[in-house]
């Protein structure tokens, strides 16, 4: 299993960015847009997610706004409206981490 480092300024800009950027219709954009980038493969260069990524300089830890944005559905969304978002980017995202540990 591969760990991934992620700095904690590079999450703290995602969730800055998030909390003061985004309202949530730009939110689930992002969500929606991000889940066809990671979990359907689709190339999006152009999309919320690839632009977001490159506003923020993140592309080197794309992980830090994945968890960021996941985060910030749970809590904006409630767990019943983004269960299905979670459920789906989490086994995408974590794989084989979630038999481990609950997220």
């Amino acid at each position: 299993m591969k760990f991934i480092v992620i700095p904690d300024s590079k999450r703290e800009s995602a969730r800055r960015y998030i909390n003061n950027n985004l309202g949530p219709t730009e939110l689930l954009a992002l969500c929606d847009d991000m889940f066809d980038v990671i979990c359907l493969k689709k190339d999006k260069n152009d999309g919320v997610y690839s632009r977001t990524l490159n506003l923020l300089q993140l592309q080197d830890v794309p992980e830090a706004l994945q968890f960021e944005v996941v985060d910030a559905a749970y809590q904006t969304f409630g767990k019943v409206a983004c269960m299905l978002f979670n459920n789906d980017v989490k086994r995408c995202l974590y794989g084989p981490y979630i038999a481990e540990h609950d997220l």
